[in-house]
């Protein structure tokens, strides 16, 4: 009898098992479900983009990221599409927070990124020209990349 009752047990605890990973594989997590389609078009130009950060300089001759992530505790950058203005970009920089801390504009073609904000120009970047920052500001972004202290994707 108490075999019975054992192998019963047995049966009753395999055919648990088996029918809940019947039903796990068959619902797939949440966030599978809710994720869009990677644009790599976009993905390459985001990253193209954030590594011209590595051109600049601080007026001591510091690479401006490393001073960046390292004094001004900038741990994010953000890479948006002006939308209406075909190759214009801005690297918004942001604290551990997501606050705003300052802001480059680059153009493809352009040798490096220059400055849309007080903190880059005063690290020594140079201050972009009127016209590109009024359209970086006219026209509404589309955010295309983030990427963390090192430059990599996050």
């Amino acid at each position: 009898m108490n075999r019975l009752a054992a192998l019963l047990c047995a049966g009753i605890v395999a055919l648990g098992i088996c029918s809940s990973g019947v039903h796990a594989a068959g619902n797939p997590p949440q966030t599978t479900r809710t994720q869009q389609p990677t644009d790599w078009s976009q993905q390459d130009t985001a990253a193209y983009v954030v590594s011209t950060l590595n051109l600049l300089r601080t007026r001591a001759g510091h690479p401006l990221v490393a001073t960046l992530t390292q004094g001004s505790d900038v741990s994010r950058f953000e890479v948006w599409a002006v939308i209406g203005q075909p190759d214009l970009y801005v690297i918004q920089l942001k604290d551990d927070y997501g606050k705003w801390v300052g802001a480059l504009v680059y153009r493809m073609g352009w040798m490096r990124p220059m400055s849309a904000s007080p903190l880059t120009e005063h690290l020594g970047v140079r201050h972009a020209w009127h016209r590109v920052l009024s359209l970086s500001r006219q026209y509404p972004k589309k955010l295309i990349g983030t990427f963390g202290p090192t430059l990599a994707p996050l």
